[in-house]
């Protein structure tokens, strides 16, 4: 009887221990390179935002960035956190 207990503790055990190393790590991990990524955007970069804009950084001011869209130079003020990613040069 207190072996099958053993058993079926360790058996959640694993399935906890699973779902920490297959979900929740790999999540936290994406996670802090997405705010590094953000965190690092300079004046100059190239960036795409969250609704598929590109766009290029005029000046970072704390938690709010403005950009320049192309083709008629329009300058949006937008948030850190609606970019998605840094465009490579």
């Amino acid at each position: 009887m207190q072996g099958s207990a053993l058993f079926t503790f360790a058996i959640y055990g694993g399935i906890i221990a699973m779902f920490y190393f297959f979900f929740i790590r790999p999540q936290n991990k994406q996670k802090k390179e997405i705010e590094l990524m953000r965190n690092s955007i300079q004046k100059g970069d190239e960036i795409v935002t969250i609704g598929g804009i590109n766009a290029k950084v005029v000046n970072v001011e704390g938690d709010n960035i403005i950009v320049e869209v192309k083709p008629n130079d329009t300058k949006m003020n937008i948030k850190k956190w609606a970019v998605r990613q840094l465009v490579e040069k």
